[in-house]
């Protein structure tokens, strides 16, 4: 089975021997306290489950983190967020389209319709990007459309 999901949190820096302190547990032995990470709220869902937050809290390794979150404090990075999944989905369905044996169908000609669509989009945000920070800065100037 195969899930995606999104959500915006709250994050700050803990180790994981704080995470474990603020829970009131004990760092088993095989990990290691001083592991770098994030504690991480999420009022999007659930219930609270630790006194003092109004979100569900846990805790992910640095590393982890990095991969699963991006930073989305400001209007440009929302942009840029945007714009890197846009990209990334354009990449894809460009792919499906090239691999398509039946050209004649309507599936086919409907993913054309969609993905001329994904491409105005993010030459709109392309524009905007440049319009508010500039073309030096734009993350689609180095990308092939």
């Amino acid at each position: 089975m195969q899930y995606t999901g999104v959500s915006v949190v709250d994050v700050a820096p803990m180790t994981r021997g704080e995470y474990n302190e603020l829970r009131g547990w004990s760092v088993p032995a095989n990990e290691n306290p001083n592991d770098e990470g994030f504690i991480v709220e999420n009022r999007s869902f659930g219930s609270p489950n630790v006194p003092g937050f109004s979100g569900y809290v846990s805790w992910l390794p640095k590393d982890i983190f990095e991969r699963v979150y991006r930073y989305s404090g400001t209007g440009q990075s929302r942009i840029f967020i945007e714009m890197e999944d846009l990209y990334e989905r354009i990449c894809s369905l460009d792919g499906v389209i090239r691999a398509c044996i039946c050209r004649d169908d309507m599936g086919f000609s409907l993913n054309v319709m969609r993905l001329n669509a994904m491409k105005s989009y993010y030459a709109a945000l392309s524009a905007i990007w440049t319009h508010m920070y500039g073309w030096e800065s734009n993350p689609s100037r180095y990308r092939p459309m």
